[in-house]
């Protein structure tokens, strides 16, 4: 258990560089769609910080969704489509 605020610090910037590291192949796969029209679209960090909640959370897609105030079925797709890309 981390109690030490060094560590935390450490673990931080840790799931920083992941996160940054796997946005950019999210972006250069095609994973998450790239269009400039409709709504906002879901930012890739957004994106992988959300799958990874659900999937180390036992939250239900409503619960991610109110979490990350984006809609259940975007929730839903986007995290598969995550999950699809890392299997």
């Amino acid at each position: 258990m981390l109690t030490d605020c060094n560590n935390w610090n450490i673990m931080e910037y840790k799931v920083i560089n992941i996160t940054s590291a796997f946005k950019g192949k999210i972006t250069t796969a095609g994973v998450l769609p790239i269009h400039s029209y409709g709504r906002k679209k879901i930012l890739p960090k957004t994106a992988f910080l959300m799958s990874l909640w659900y999937i180390s959370n036992n939250e239900t897609f409503r619960q991610v969704s109110d979490r990350f105030n984006i809609s259940k079925s975007s929730a839903y797709r986007t995290t598969k489509k995550i999950m699809t890309y890392l299997v």
